[in-house]
C-alpha cells in the first residue's frame, strides 16, 4: 500500500477566488507546516494569492502551479504523477462563461469534473490503494 499522506493536496481551479483561500487556509493550518499545494488552472494568475502579501510570502515555497486544461484527460491524468494524497476540484466554468459556450461549458464542467473522477480512480489502482479523495464542492453559480 503507497503512503498516503506525502504527496501534495491538489487544487484544481487553484489560482481562483475560492481555490486562492483554500490553498492559504490548508498551507497555514496549524500542524501543517510541511503541507504541500499543487494549484491547477486554465489561467494561473498568482495575484489573488500574492495579494494576501507576507502571508503569501511565507507560504510560496510550498505551492507548485500547473496550467491546464480540465477538459484535457491527458493532462488531468498527468497532474497525478505529482502523487496527490487529496483534491478539492474547484475548477470550473462559472454561470456567464457556460451561458456564453455551453459547449466549453460541458467540456470543463462535466467531463472536466468525469476526468478529476477517473484520473483519481485508475492512480489509486496503479498505486494499489483506494482512489485518491476528492472533495467537490458547490457554490451557489
Amino acid at each position: 500500500m503507497a503512503d498516503e499522506d506525502t504527496g501534495p493536496i491538489l487544487i484544481t481551479g487553484g489560482t481562483g477566488f475560492i481555490g486562492s483561500y483554500l490553498a492559504m487556509r490548508l498551507l497555514e493550518k496549524k500542524g501543517n507546516e510541511h503541507e504541500q499545494v499543487l494549484l491547477f488552472d486554465c489561467n494561473p494568475d498568482v495575484r489573488r494569492l500574492t495579494g494576501f502579501k507576507e502571508r503569501y510570502q511565507k507560504v510560496s515555497n510550498r505551492i507548485t502551479f500547473v496550467q491546464g486544461d480540465l477538459s484535457s484527460l491527458e493532462l488531468v491524468l498527468a497532474l497525478f504523477e505529482h502523487k496527490p494524497k487529496s483534491v478539492f476540484h474547484l475548477g470550473a466554468l462559472l454561470s456567464a462563461g457556460a451561458d456564453a459556450n455551453p459547449t466549453l461549458g460541458f467540456q470543463v464542467d462535466t467531463l472536466g469534473t468525469r476526468h478529476v473522477l477517473e484520473a483519481a480512480r485508475i492512480y489509486g489502482q496503479r498505486q494499489n490503494m483506494d482512489p485518491v479523495k476528492v472533495v467537490f464542492p458547490s457554490t451557489i453559480a
